[in-house]
Order: C-alpha cells, then sequence, then structure tokens
C-alpha cells in the first residue's frame, strides 16, 4: 500500500502562517529590565539581544563561502542552539514571522506576475547588508533561568509591565513558536538543571522551604505535587 502525504506541506504552511497571526504583546521600550534583573538568582542570567548578536552567532556561523568544505564536515542546530544571546532558530527563515525568506513585492506584483524578491542573507550568495531587520522576530530581551525562581519571577516581571512570553529550549520549532519579537524569551537549555533520573526536580532537594513559603519553594511544591 503507498501512502502519498498531500496534506502536510498544507498543514504546515497554514500552521506556521496560524502561529504568526497570533502576535503576543511587545515590551514597551521604555521596560524596566534592569529592575528584572536586580531580582534574579544572578545578573548575568539577562541579556537583551541584538542584531549584531544574531547576525554573529546564528547567520554568519552557517555561512560557508569556501570550497570544498572542511572533510570532514560536521555542523548542527546544536552549534547555534546554546549560543550565548539566545536567540538562533535551527531554520535561520524561523527569525522572520511565519517562517519565511521575508517574500518581498507581492502586495505590487501585477495579477498576472509574480515578482516575489527572497530575503538575501539567507541564500547564496548571502547578502548580509540588508537583514530586514525591523521584520525579524527578535525578543526585546533573553532570560537564561537557573532556577525556578527565575522563571516565576521572569513571567511575574512580563505580566506587571504587559509583555508577552516565548519559550525556546534549542530552537528547533519549525512554526518559529519559540521566538516571538518584542517578548521575554525564557531560554531554558542554558543554565537550567535537567530533570533528575529519579523523576523529581534535581534543584528542589536544596530548597529551604519546599512548602511554598518561597518562589524556589512555591514551584517545587507544584512539581512534586504533579509527581515531578
Amino acid at each position: 500500500m503507498k501512502f502519498r502525504p498531500v496534506f502536510f506541506a498544507p498543514i504546515v504552511l497554514a500552521s506556521a502562517a496560524a502561529a504568526a497571526g497570533r502576535r503576543p504583546k511587545q515590551a514597551k521600550p521604555d521596560t524596566p529590565w534592569e529592575d528584572l534583573r536586580a531580582v534574579l538568582s544572578s545578573p548575568d542570567i539577562l541579556n537583551i539581544p541584538t542584531v549584531v548578536d544574531w547576525k554573529a552567532q546564528c547567520l554568519d556561523p552557517m555561512i560557508f563561502t569556501e570550497a570544498p568544505l572542511p572533510d570532514p564536515f560536521h555542523l548542527f542546530g546544536y552549534d547555534i542552539g546554546y549560543a550565548p544571546a539566545g536567540v538562533c532558530m535551527v531554520h535561520m527563515s524561523c527569525m522572520y514571522p511565519g517562517c519565511e525568506y521575508k517574500f518581498a513585492g507581492r502586495e505590487s506584483c501585477p495579477a498576472d506576475e509574480e515578482c516575489v524578491s527572497y530575503n538575501s542573507a539567507l541564500e547564496p550568495p548571502f547578502d548580509s547588508s540588508d537583514l530586514f531587520d525591523d521584520e525579524m522576530e527578535l525578543p526585546a530581551a533573553v532570560l537564561h533561568p537557573k532556577t525556578a525562581s527565575d522563571v516565576v519571577r521572569g513571567v511575574e516581571f512580563a505580566r506587571e509591565h504587559g509583555a508577552g512570553v516565548s519559550v525556546k529550549v534549542v530552537g528547533h520549532s519549525y512554526f518559529g513558536s519559540s521566538t516571538a519579537r518584542g517578548t521575554l524569551l525564557i531560554k531554558m537549555s542554558t543554565n537550567y538543571p535537567r530533570y533528575g533520573m529519579e523523576g523529581s526536580l534535581a534543584e528542589c532537594a536544596g530548597v529551604d522551604d519546599p512548602a511554598g513559603g518561597t518562589a524556589d519553594g512555591a514551584a517545587c511544591a507544584l512539581a512534586t505535587a504533579r509527581g515531578k
């Protein structure tokens, strides 16, 4: 019996478009990020990403202009997924709405002509002189939490200041849903302890008040109640 995957591409494209259509709130330009930094477990786990960071840590390492390539040649999404700025997406186009390659000119095309241009930074010859940074899904700030309380305080801060939250582990989302323009991005894979082999949170073993009297304790009490 043969199966024809005739619905996969439309579903992917539709899902990407739907994800792009639901926009989280963007942080205001005067959002006091230093106030958040002051209540975190360490001040250096919050960074304000820039387009320059994205180009240097995400785009440039994926571009090879020399031929032939090194032998053996190994490059994986994880190589950029753990870059310190925290803004890399494994699929470069997912730094733009709907993971598109910045299709431009469609609105001005005559009905019987196709005049689509692509983001030249993402295809040969990789001209990055214009990164369409006004279209990029660059978060306003990136939090690399070390403890449960860092996550709690980040979410509370975003709620208090009317900013949306996006969450990323490495950046494999095919729909670009793990980054969103102007949000507080919580990057879980940089510092956060992994789950213990026995099923409990490794960091909860050192919490002084597991009954929930502190931000750490509340998160650990919830995890324990759910059998984590």
